[in-house]
C-alpha cells in the first residue's frame, strides 16, 4: 500500500520537472523574447495544472514581452488576481520577476501569475509556489539574455571609429526606405558623401591624425542630422547619409548644413579643415539600392571633379 502511495507521487513531481525541462529547452532556442514567454507560460500550465498562467517581462533596455497559456483568459485571471477572495473556487499564485535581482541598469521587471483550482492550491501550495518560483526565475533569465542581445545588436551596428552606422547597418535603413517608399510612393533622398584630400593627411600627418579627422566627421555629420536621418559610415572617408521624406531640395540643403558643421567641428578640434564634396540621389518608383547608391555616387565624383577645375 505504501509502496502504491509513492508511486502516485512521483509521476507528479516528475510531470513538473519534465514541463521545466522543456521550458527552458524552448526558451534557449527561441527566436525572440515573446516566444520564449510562451514556452514558459504553456509549460507552467502543465506544470502546476493551472486555469491559466500569464508571464509579463520587461526591462529598461527595450526588451519587453507577454504571455497567456491556458484555458481561462488572461484578462480574467488577472481579475481574479486582483479581487480573489479566501474561499474562492480560484486561488492565485503570483510570483515577480526581478525584485531580488541585483543586475544594475535594465534590471528586468515584471510577474508571473497562475490561476488554479483552490483543492490544487490546498493540497499542494508549498510545492506549486517553488514551481511557479522556478518558472519565474527562468523568464528572467530570458529578459537578461533578449537585453543584452539587444545591446550587443545595437553596438555591432556602430562603427567603431565614427560612432555611425556600419556599412551594413546603414544599408539595412536603405533597404527600409526603399520598402515604405514603394507603398507610400513618398519620397526620399540619400546622399554620399567623401572628404576631400584625405589621403593627404594620412600620408603627411599619419593614420592616426587621419583617424581622428574621421571620428571629428563622423560626429559632425551625426550633430548636424535631423533625428530621423540615419548617418553611414560606407568605407574609408566615404558616409552615406538616409534622409526619409526628403526631396531634393531639402536634401542639398541638408548637405550643405552637414558640409558646415563638418568644418566648424574640424575647426574646433584643431584638425585640418577638410571639404566634404556630396552627391545626392532622390528616390523615385522603380529604383533598387544600388541603383540610388550608383547616382549619388556619380554625383559626388562630379562635384569633386568641378571642384578642381
Amino acid at each position: 500500500m505504501g509502496s502504491d502511495r509513492h508511486l502516485r507521487v512521483v509521476p507528479e513531481e516528475h510531470g513538473a520537472f519534465e514541463a521545466l525541462r522543456h521550458a527552458l529547452r524552448a526558451a534557449i532556442t527561441a527566436p525572440d523574447l515573446a516566444s520564449a514567454l510562451d514556452a514558459i507560460a504553456s509549460c507552467l500550465v502543465d506544470a502546476v495544472g493551472a486555469h491559466t498562467a500569464v508571464v509579463v517581462a520587461a526591462d529598461d533596455g527595450g526588451a519587453h514581452a507577454e504571455a497567456a497559456a491556458g484555458p481561462m483568459p488572461a484578462a480574467e485571471a488577472l481579475h481574479l488576481a486582483v479581487h480573489s477572495e479566501e474561499g474562492s473556487e480560484e486561488d492565485v499564485v503570483i510570483r515577480y520577476i526581478g525584485l531580488s535581482a541585483s543586475f544594475g541598469f535594465g534590471a528586468p521587471q515584471g510577474a508571473v501569475l497562475v490561476v488554479l483550482p483552490t483543492a490544487t492550491a490546498e493540497r499542494d501550495g508549498a510545492r506549486i509556489a517553488e514551481i511557479v518560483q522556478a518558472f519565474a526565475e527562468l523568464a528572467e533569465l530570458c529578459v537578461i539574455q533578449a537585453q543584452r542581445l539587444h545591446q550587443a545588436e545595437r553596438h555591432s551596428d556602430d562603427d567603431a571609429l565614427t560612432s555611425c552606422l556600419t556599412r551594413r547597418a546603414i544599408e539595412r535603413s536603405l533597404a527600409a526606405e526603399l520598402a515604405r517608399s514603394s507603398r507610400t510612393r513618398a519620397p526620399f533622398s540619400i546622399a554620399f558623401l567623401d572628404i576631400d584630400d584625405f589621403k593627404r593627411v594620412n600620408d603627411e600627418q599619419g593614420h592616426i591624425r587621419g583617424d581622428a579627422v574621421l571620428s571629428a566627421v563622423g560626429a559632425a555629420l551625426k550633430d548636424a542630422s535631423r533625428a530621423t536621418d540615419f548617418v553611414g559610415r560606407y568605407g574609408g572617408d566615404e558616409f552615406l547619409v538616409v534622409m526619409p521624406a526628403t526631396a531634393a531640395g531639402s536634401a542639398i540643403a541638408a548637405c550643405d548644413r552637414l558640409a558646415g558643421g563638418v568644418a566648424g567641428a574640424l575647426r574646433q578640434a584643431d584638425l585640418p579643415v577638410l571639404r566634404l564634396s556630396y552627391g545626392i540621389a532622390t528616390w523615385a518608383p522603380g529604383d533598387a539600392a544600388t541603383k540610388l547608391i550608383e547616382r549619388a555616387d556619380r554625383a559626388m565624383f562630379d562635384a569633386k571633379r568641378s571642384r578642381r577645375a
